[in-house]
This record gives structure tokens, sequence and C-alpha cells, in this order.
């Protein structure tokens, strides 16, 4: 249904740029690794970021 459209375009560009995100009803979620640095944290929004410009 179209709850689910927008997350999976979002989700399904995320994996593209690299990324593997969840999505359930009208969410994304992330899952972080324990250990990470503020360069991936950065890369893991700049991303996000675009994959919602791209899908809105």
């Amino acid at each position: 249904g179209e709850p689910l459209r927008r997350p999976f375009e979002v989700a399904m560009s995320m994996w593209k740029k690299g990324f593997y995100v969840r999505y359930g009803g009208d969410t994304i979620q992330l899952g972080l690794p324990f250990i990470v640095n503020e360069t991936e944290i950065s890369s893991l929004i700049n991303a996000l970021g675009d994959s919602l410009a791209e899908c809105a």
C-alpha cells in the first residue's frame, strides 16, 4: 500500500549507496555498528538526506 511505498524507495536508494536500512510502516530504521567514527556517521547522514530528497 501507499504507506510502504516511500520508505521502500528510500531504503532502495540507500542500498544503492552502500547502506542497509530497514523500513516498516512509514519509518526508516538505521542499525549502526557498535564501533563507528564521526566520518562514517556523517557519510550515513549525508546519504540518508540525499535519498530522502530523491524520493520526496
